[in-house]
């Protein structure tokens, strides 16, 4: 699946993995390996089934089978108690047809609370819909449709109050370039209460990665990118951690991962992006005070997998190493779902996240 650069929906997909084993050790030898070790609770392997999310108390998880009918694929949504719970299907598949233009099928999903959860449904066209479902009854209480709609409706809400604040550092600075700048999708980031890590995506426009200090009105470059021609780089996500910010970007036909101390910004881990790839981008998979778990998705797909996702804590950073046909991972507390393929289909087995 191809997520367009402007699409407010797909940059929600999950987690992908794909790097292989020998590219891994090739480049990415310097950041220390860490393994799970934690027991299995249970394996789900009721179909083709995608993207696992948990609920916020970690006790229910959800997920999308993959139902393909008459060469159309459409989706389930299905959740289910943790360890044991019997799957219940809160959207069958041809009920999923209402939400099709070619196909239908879930890219995410967003617990609201325990009792209420979002699948983000896309058409298999330019469009999608967000279906909230009261997970106690199974009854759809909102449908929230959205197209491509005008620029600023695009822009990533937790950054949209910034727009005026960034433009009044430079007034000379188009709205619609920093509005571009800042549109889900495009890897902006919060890096502090007053800070905004960004990329300008606009022809003509820089390819640095800057920051904009929105209390000292000013925009500082923290990585230089010569321009050049096609495929462009691009500012995957990052997250601000103790002192330090890191963050990733494809540039010259790869996705290189940097650490920014406040002085410069050092490349500690670099992997390859084919040109048959998804688009890739940066997840915080789960975050913490003392810890955040991020993965950079999706890189290269192979026959054989091998882990891209990471840990940073006090101790510094540390690649965690899972399954090499692993393809997506969520984790919510002491818990990690493990999306894997297996043969022809994906399963899904969560265990206790445990690491050593």
């Amino acid at each position: 699946m191809i997520r367009m650069k402007n699409d407010p929906i797909l940059c929600f997909v999950s987690i992908v993995v794909g790097l292989t084993i020998g590219v891994m050790s090739a480049w990415a030898q310097a950041i220390p390996a860490a393994k799970i070790t934690g027991e299995v609770i249970v394996e789900l392997s009721d179909g083709d089934l995608v993207h696992p999310a948990f609920s916020p108390d970690g006790t229910m998880i959800a997920y999308s089978r993959v139902v393909v009918r008459n060469k159309m694929e459409l989706c389930e949504v299905v959740v289910r108690n943790l360890p044991n719970g019997k799957p219940r299907v809160l959207l069958t598949a041809e009920r999923s047809r209402r939400y099709a233009a070619y196909a239908a099928f879930v890219v995410s999903f967003d617990w609201i609370s325990n009792r209420r959860l979002t699948a983000w449904i896309v058409d298999g066209d330019v469009d999608s819909t967000g279906v909230t479902f009261d997970v106690r009854t199974g009854r759809i209480v909102k449908s929230q449709y959205s197209g491509l709609g005008d620029i600023e409706s695009l822009v990533d809400p937790a950054l949209r109050s910034h727009i005026a604040r960034m433009s009044a550092i430079d007034p000379k600075l188009p709205k619609e370039v920093i509005e571009s700048a800042l549109q889900r999708g495009n890897g902006a980031f919060m890096a502090g209460p007053d800070k905004i890590v960004f990329k300008h995506e606009y022809s003509k426009y820089p390819d640095d990665i800057q920051i904009a200090d929105l209390t000292n009105k000013r925009f500082e470059v923290i990585l230089t990118i010569p321009s050049g021609p096609p495929p462009f780089p691009h500012l995957l996500g990052g997250f601000p951690f103790g002192n330090d910010i890191y963050f990733a970007v494809t540039a010259d036909s790869a996705a290189r991962l940097y650490r920014y101390d406040g002085e410069s910004s050092r490349e500690i881990w670099k992997a390859p992006v084919t040109e048959t790839a998804g688009a890739p981008a940066m997840s915080i998979v789960a975050k913490s005070d003392s810890r955040v778990i991020f993965a950079v998705e999706p890189l290269q797909t192979t026959s054989r997998l091998a882990s891209n996702l990471f840990a940073v804590d006090a101790n510094g950073i540390r690649r965690i190493e899972l399954p090499p046909d692993t393809i997506e991972t969520v984790i919510r507390g002491d818990r990690i779902a493990i999306c894997y393929r297996d043969g022809g289909v994906r399963k899904i087995v969560v265990r206790k996240f445990e690491v050593k």
